[in-house]
């Protein structure tokens, strides 16, 4: 996995400073903003395909969409770590976000939690049972 961890050079930040005040993304724009998240699957359940979010409605600077589960084949691991082909359940996936409030450092976190959720799901089942 890539991170881009590189910063801005001092002619980056010179040219940002030429932008104007009123087009620049500041903190105060992102502070009432919040994740949006289409549950697209929910509604079409059964829709073979994936979900696709074309655009962030501002103050947001991330977008979620999720499709409805899929069956696929796949590979599946058993208790023993072996391989097999079988059929697993799907569930597509599309986050976007805004280069310009967040970049892969926030947003690599975030989807290593969701892979880890959704290879144990016990730890919906337990969270769900409290």
């Amino acid at each position: 996995m890539i991170l881009d961890k590189s910063k801005p050079n001092k002619k980056d930040f010179k040219e940002y400073d030429k932008i104007p005040l009123n087009d620049k993304i500041i903190p105060a724009d992102l502070q009432p903003g919040t994740i949006t998240m289409s549950n697209f699957g929910s509604v079409c359940r059964g829709l073979n395909g994936f979900v696709g979010i074309l655009d962030i409605a501002p103050p947001q600077v991330f977008a979620i969409g999720i499709g409805s589960i899929q069956e696929k084949p796949g590979v599946i691991k058993n208790e023993s770590n072996e391989k097999s082909i079988g059929i697993r359940k799907i569930i597509p996936l599309c986050l976007v976000f805004d280069h310009r409030a967040l970049n892969f450092g926030e947003i690599v976190p975030f989807i290593q939690k969701v892979e880890y959720i959704f290879e144990h799901s016990e730890l919906l089942r337990d969270w769900y049972s409290k």
